[in-house]
């Protein structure tokens, strides 16, 4: 133990031990001036407590060496305090019992003690009772066996002083954890005043989860609009981890925003760009059956593959004088009220049409591949025709260049001259498809998509993204396309 911990740590332990002893009498011959020394007095609470208790029972509860046991039995067996009856399955082991002697000297000592502790505890400044109370559980739960169940924490409103917690908690958590300044404590600060003076009893909480009478974890549920609340705040100190407290305290929000007929909960620290555990925030959401705006989505799998020669940014020197000569693909994806929906689509850099599309609710390569798919089956663009992609991410993925090749398409890149020794410099990487959020709240599931995928599409793709992908037109183009 001395190489895992300091000097200066056993110390203070073997200092507080001294101290504690001495506060309670324990090195005194008898305890609270009875005629009884500590362990004596802890047998005769256990005879008083538990029925039917044998000596060896007795022994292994309270760690006491056997001769030493026998001899404080055989002394309360003589001055009438307890009754002696042979076991009826092992007739050496004896069943103890308290006389109504051994009773009356119970209750003197168990008045003294209750004296003894009250005076204790009166003697402490405002508020101490409860912080040494506190201490004390946590001690006898950091020391208590791995074996003994936990203290099961309660969920209570807020008290006075609780927001001072709230504030401190977060603030020392998060500078220690997370390296942030008091910047962000002066934050939650910001957001507990506003909760204190503009609270809403109808529709906002805030709850404490507690263990053993000590705060270990806070939850705020504020209003946002009619149908969206914010989950603030939400924390649960290192005290009051491994018990689900999270867990817990996330479950009351999600009932209490059902029952004020809320839609959706927004994670704001979240949003403000602090850390919070939205994971398990979003399963139990979901299975309330609440909405939470997904998070941006998975990257692209890309897998251990080169092409076979280096590719060109040929879109840049296109002069196009008519559709299908290029085309740019794109890969996105958009927010409906239940999920998130994939898409990867074909654009005409000409007409600006989407030729091709496929959507999913995971990503993969095969996505692409369905999309370029549509396009030329429906097009049937000739020999030739520029296969465009600003990143290159398709190219990557086994047999998409051999699709290329099968339908005559010229794979070209965003950047000039990027050759076989970038794409080797990629490999094995990922990337995230473009970020554009839409919510179509005219689609609910994925069933609204696939039964109107070409409304889907449009409303994803819209004029403005499509110029955004494609680019501007030289002017020549625009002469050309105003004639046709």
């Amino acid at each position: 133990m001395s190489q895992n911990y300091s000097d200066h740590q056993i110390e203070a332990v073997r200092a507080f031990n001294r101290f504690y002893t001495r506060k309670l009498g324990v090195l005194d011959q008898q305890l609270l001036k009875s005629p009884y020394s500590l362990s004596e007095a802890r047998v005769l609470y256990e005879l008083a407590h538990r029925e039917d208790l044998s000596a060896k029972e007795i022994g292994n509860e309270l760690g006491l060496d056997a001769g030493y046991l026998s001899r404080i039995v055989q002394n309360f067996d003589e001055n009438g305090l307890i009754t002696r009856k042979p076991l009826p399955s092992d007739r050496r082991q004896y069943q103890l019992s308290l006389t109504a002697k051994g009773r009356q000297a119970f209750a003197r000592l168990e008045r003294s003690s209750q004296e003894d502790v009250g005076a204790m505890l009166a003697a402490l400044p405002a508020g101490g009772s409860q912080n040494l109370i506190g201490a004390m559980a946590l001690i006898e739960r950091l020391l208590a066996a791995p074996e003994a169940p936990p203290p099961a924490a309660i969920l209570r409103g807020p008290r006075p002083g609780d927001m001072g917690w709230v504030v401190q908690s977060h603030g020392a958590l998060y500078a220690s954890e997370y390296g942030f300044d008091s910047s962000f404590e002066a934050l939650v600060a910001e957001i507990a005043a506003k909760f204190l003076t503009s609270f809403d009893a109808s529709r906002e909480r805030c709850w404490i989860a507690e263990l053993d009478g000590a705060p270990v974890g806070s939850v705020f549920l504020v209003k946002h609009t009619d149908d969206i609340a914010k989950l603030r705040l939400l924390l649960v100190d290192p005290a009051g981890r491994g018990q689900k407290l999270g867990q817990l305290l996330v479950g009351e929000c999600i009932a209490f925003a059902k029952a004020c007929g809320y839609r959706r909960m927004t994670l704001q620290l979240q949003a403000e760009g602090y850390h919070v555990n939205r994971k398990r925030i979003a399963r139990l959401m979901q299975l309330h059956s609440l909405t939470q705006r997904p998070s941006r989505p998975d990257s692209f799998p890309i897998r251990s593959f080169q092409p076979r020669a280096p590719i060109a940014n040929l879109r840049d020197t296109a002069r196009l004088t008519g559709p299908y000569q290029v085309w740019v693909t794109d890969i996105a994806y958009a927010h409906i009220r239940s999920s998130l929906v994939y898409a990867s689509a074909v654009i005409d850099a000409w007409s600006r049409e989407v030729v091709g599309y496929a959507a999913s609710l995971q990503i993969t390569n095969r996505l692409t591949r369905i999309a370029l798919h549509s396009a030329v089956r429906s097009h049937r663009p000739a020999p030739g025709c520029i296969h465009h992609s600003t990143c290159g991410t398709q190219y990557f993925t086994r047999g998409y260049c051999e699709l290329l090749r099968q339908y005559g398409l010229i794979p070209s890149v965003g950047e000039a001259a990027v050759g076989r020794a970038t794409f080797a410099s990629h490999d094995r990487s990922q990337e995230a498809p473009s970020r554009h959020i839409v919510d179509i709240q005219d689609y609910g599931t994925w069933k609204d998509v696939i039964d109107h995928p070409r409304e889907f599409i449009q409303a994803l793709y819209s004029p403005e993204r499509v110029e955004a992908i494609v680019g501007r037109r030289p002017v020549e183009e625009l002469a050309l396309a105003a004639m046709s």
